[in-house]
């Protein structure tokens, strides 16, 4: 399955070290997600897991980019 997010996103999608990405997948059964190369300019994100799973981990990275868009990302360090 592939999910549209907007290419300039990816970067604070991913997160630090992965974080963001790894944290999804392992709360969606390890859904593997694969964003695109940088070079590439494709907004296309590759799902691919367990079909609930799968849907799941869409859902959440669709919601995490919403909320980068519409400015309700806020960054918190906890240590």
């Amino acid at each position: 399955m592939t999910v549209e997010i907007p290419h300039k996103w990816h970067v604070s999608m991913i997160g630090a070290k992965g974080h963001l990405i790894r944290e999804i997948s392992e709360e969606c059964g390890g859904v593997h997600i694969r964003f695109p190369n940088e070079n590439m300019q494709s907004d296309k994100v590759y799902l691919r897991g367990q079909k609930e799973e799968v849907e799941k981990a869409r859902k959440r990275l669709l919601e995490a980019a919403n909320d980068r868009v519409s400015g309700k990302y806020v960054r918190f360090n906890f240590k």
